[in-house]
């Protein structure tokens, strides 16, 4: 069973990868009189043109995920009879309403899957240890900062969303205005180099306060978690003006982060008491070299689970979106995509069945490896 898991998951990963060398409606290689070409590398080649080209190698699939048969639109079965032309490769898993063939969709769906199943987790997984690391470690009575420095920090925090918040509205009244567009933040950043030093030299700001840096990012972690995950995923896409597979990731990411946090938490609230940890800080190293050197290793080592578990749900949580319509862009065929083209023609059960199948045993594979990388931490 073990190695099954990890074949699907090479199987997984290769396809995704390598999907325009499997199906593609561009030849792999081509000879003409100029020597060897590789169309499948250039958005130049067109199917239809009269090329002087002697095709060496084509994909397995001779379909990409965005060709049409205009022959065999509305749905053709795969077992179904087929108008095909002379040399024209079979639909071997039918087509969708619009003439796309299903195992092309099927293939390239994949890239979609790994790209957001990857980078979502990746980027959830960074903010997870950004806002649960460094809290757990110190607790709520161990870190301490000076109020100049807690003032500065939440300035350049305030202006920083601003800029981030109305960024086309300054970059527009810097362009029409003629500024340079180094003017305004070299203009702020003195601003805030001359208030620090002027609030150094203040006593009253000079003194160190304690801060419970577990306690406020926790609070943080319980706040994100207590808001239902589809009024979240639908306020965040809204505030997107168009459909993209990276507003996908940030979602995603958004939604995933604190179930990483609160492993990060547990694993660091654990760790940080063991004997090595205390024998490092009586030796006098730093903090930073503790966290990083040491107490982050085995942080990780628990956290892949979460990883793995966060990957079969980014996969469903994508497909759902897509199989709604708010997902990603009308021109990329995912998985959910294509289970959504099922909804306009009961009939076509290979648009329901083969899509279903594919998330079905990547989440399988998923949750059947984190819980065999949970067993052998526990």
């Amino acid at each position: 069973m073990i190695r099954i898991k990890y074949i699907s998951l090479f199987i997984f990963v290769f396809i995704g990868i390598f999907a325009d060398f499997i199906a593609n409606d561009k030849p792999l290689i081509c000879k003409n009189k100029e020597g060897y070409t590789f169309p499948v590398f250039s958005d130049k080649y067109r199917v239809n043109q009269d090329n002087k080209c002697e095709i060496i190698l084509n994909p397995i699939i001779h379909y990409s995920n965005n060709s049409i048969d205009k022959l065999n639109a509305g749905s053709i079965s795969p077992f179904g009879e087929q108008n095909l032309a002379e040399k024209q490769q079979r639909h071997y898993l039918g087509t969708d309403l619009l003439g796309r063939d299903v195992l092309a969709g099927l293939i390239h769906g994949t890239t979609i899957a790994l790209k957001i199943g990857f980078s979502s987790m990746f980027l959830a997984l960074i903010l997870g240890l950004m806002m649960s690391l460094y809290p757990s470690y110190f607790g709520d009575f161990e870190f301490k900062a000076k109020l100049s420095s807690l003032l500065i920090t939440i300035i350049l925090l305030f202006f920083t969303v601003y800029f981030l918040y109305y960024k086309t509205a300054i970059i527009s009244i810097l362009t029409t205005g003629g500024y340079n567009f180094i003017f305004i933040p070299a203009l702020f950043l003195g601003i805030i180099i001359a208030l620090w030093f002027t609030l150094s030299k203040i006593n009253i700001f000079t003194r160190q306060i304690l801060i419970p840096l577990d306690s406020m990012f926790s609070t943080v972690i319980k706040l994100f978690q207590s808001l239902p995950g589809t009024f979240v995923v639908l306020i965040l896409i809204s505030l997107f003006t168009k459909p993209s597979i990276y507003n996908i990731i940030i979602v995603i990411a958004i939604l995933k982060w604190p179930i990483i946090a609160r492993y990060v938490r547990a694993e660091m609230l654990k760790i940080k008491q063991e004997r090595f940890i205390e024998a490092t800080k009586a030796l006098g190293y730093s903090n930073n070299y503790i966290i990083w050197k040491h107490a982050l290793p085995h942080v990780l080592n628990s956290t892949i689970v979460a990883l793995a578990f966060g990957f079969a749900g980014t996969i469903l949580l994508e497909s759902t979106l897509s199989f709604l319509g708010i997902g990603i862009p009308a021109d990329h065929v995912s998985w959910g995509s294509l289970l959504s083209e099922a909804r306009h023609d009961f009939t076509a059960w290979w648009l329901a069945i083969f899509p279903g199948m594919a998330i079905f045993i990547t989440i399988l594979t998923f949750n059947s490896i984190g819980n065999h990388i949970r067993s052998k931490i526990n």
